[in-house]
């Protein structure tokens, strides 16, 4: 089943780049339309990405489940589930900051049952890729995160009004940071070797942003874990949000305060 749920992964990280791509520059795109499954408003481009990826589901003909940022858990009687986050980002796409993707990845309960993943870069078209057991790939090439460096950490933290304090830390610890704003793009710089540590502390986050990045993460030799540095691990479902370190080398645990 899981080389048939692959290449419908596919269909839908390919529909929805061509809704949004057909839709970015759109005065309207950020206006809030409903209020999502999860209650936090739904702003019209993230109703136009997810339905075009519904729209591949359904067409697929797939007896699998769903679990939408937007629409929240559809039952089709399925095996497996995609847990599926059509415009990771969307402040970003919004004010045309060049960084947001769909995420879409397939599982079964949790986020450490989760076989395959895809985060499509919106932008450029960068596909990371991962399925359990077989590897991380940018672009059908394969990656791997990098040693940590003490003298020349790379950090990416999340600021703002809901930062905690220790983000703030954290940061002065790194000789460069970033915030950039789509968690599963985050999640696969440090996959990557482009950062060393995602820092995502003070806004917790749900299972739909981060289940393809957290697999493909695992896959290139990182490690994601909660607040009390036990290895993250969340339900498929949009009630529960964590926050987590993600890390390239388990050595950054030991350094950052």
């Amino acid at each position: 089943m899981i080389f048939t749920v692959k290449g419908l992964i596919k269909r839908i990280a390919e529909n929805v780049e061509k809704a949004v791509r057909e839709n970015i520059g759109n005065a309207d795109i950020g206006r809030i339309v409903k209020n999502g499954a999860d209650g936090t408003p739904t702003k019209m481009i993230d109703e136009i990405a997810e339905k075009a990826a519904l729209a591949a589901v359904k067409n697929s003909g797939e007896k699998v489940n769903i679990l939408s940022e937007e629409a929240g858990f559809i039952n089709n009687d399925g095996e497996k589930t995609i847990i599926l986050d059509p415009v990771d980002g969307t402040f970003n796409a919004v004010r045309s900051i060049p960084f947001y993707a769909v995420s879409i990845a397939v599982g079964t309960k949790k986020l450490s049952d989760v076989e395959y993943g895809i985060v499509k870069n919106l932008v450029n078209g960068d596909v990371f890729e991962s399925e359990k057991g077989r590897g991380a790939f940018l672009n059908g090439k394969k990656i791997s995160t990098k040693n940590f460096d003490e003298k020349n950490p790379t950090f990416s933290v999340y600021l703002g009004i809901k930062a905690s304090s220790s983000a703030y830390a954290i940061s002065r610890q790194a000789r460069r940071v970033r915030s950039m704003g789509c968690a599963s793009l985050d999640l696969c710089m440090v996959a990557n070797g482009s950062t060393d540590m995602y820092y995502q502390v003070g806004n917790p986050i749900r299972v739909t942003d981060i289940a393809a990045g957290v697999l493909i993460l695992k896959e290139a030799g990182g490690e994601a874990y909660d607040e009390g540095k036990k290895i993250l691990d969340m339900k498929l479902n949009l009630k529960e949000r964590k926050n987590f370190i993600a890390v390239g080398d388990k050595k950054i645990l030991d350094v950052i305060t």
